[in-house]
């Protein structure tokens, strides 16, 4: 599993995501899911239970309802002149052979062995809407085909973070939507009942609301967090110094 990015405080949000997928993993890749607990801080979000070595990456995403008849052009974001889903690009490693433990960048610039991948052509990535209406799955061998990934290093800002990011994109077409129906999580066909209902403006001004108000109390949360551990630390640096 990829150790380039180190997950310092999780989010709310992404213990929500993980809930979820964990919940309807089955629905969705075939198999049950769970926690990488082996690498929590650095590793894949989750892996299969049947066999750790398959990792799903997951991302909660900044769309309402459907990524693909998004109101405010969510998939349209690099600019292409067709539907597609992204990815940023710090979530490459999980999809190399062989990859950094760090970043170049990341002091001490000596140590910045090559470590190998054993799951390099199993893992997944999963990008679903901020209420979990639509989840869209791309496979092993889509990320890794030079001719379905797009990269774009036009600089694009992150819903959450607000930092700019490079992006892989993949068309709609090589990817694999899931929509949430009656409480389950149904791979999307030709058939209509498949298919996620239409939203009328009223109910999509309501889960704008609802985003807004998730995204503070997530925020208060963390923040939270952050000072409780503060604290922690401050109290336990007066004890040494006595």
């Amino acid at each position: 599993m990829s150790k380039k990015r180190k997950l310092k405080n999780e989010s709310y949000n992404d213990k929500e995501l993980k809930e979820f997928c964990i919940r309807h993993g089955k629905e969705i890749f075939g198999f049950d899911v769970r926690l990488n607990y082996e690498d929590p801080e650095y590793g894949i979000d989750l892996v299969a239970v049947h066999d750790p070595t398959i990792g799903i990456e997951l991302e909660r995403a900044g769309s309402i309802y459907s990524f693909w008849d998004d109101h405010e052009g969510y998939q349209y974001k690099m600019d292409y002149d067709f539907k597609h889903i992204n990815m940023e690009i710090d979530r490459k490693g999980h999809f190399f052979q062989e990859y950094h433990l760090k970043y170049p960048e990341e002091l001490p610039a000596e140590w910045n062995p090559m470590v190998y991948n054993p799951s390099y052509n199993k893992n997944m990535f999963f990008r679903i809407s901020f209420h979990f209406h639509q989840g869209i799955l791309v496979p092993n061998d889509v990320i890794r085909n030079p001719e379905k990934t797009l990269l774009c290093w036009k600089k694009v800002k992150n819903n959450f973070s607000n930092r700019e990011e490079h992006w892989a994109s993949w068309k709609k077409e090589d990817t694999i939507t899931f929509n949430y129906i009656n409480g389950k999580m149904v791979r999307e066909t030709d058939d209509p009942s498949t298919h996620l209902p239409s939203i009328s403006d009223e109910k999509l001004k309501f889960l704008k609301k609802e985003k807004i108000r998730i995204k503070a109390e997530a925020k208060k949360k963390e923040n939270e967090e952050k000072l409780k551990r503060a604290t922690e630390v401050y109290k336990n640096s007066k004890k040494h110094d006595k």
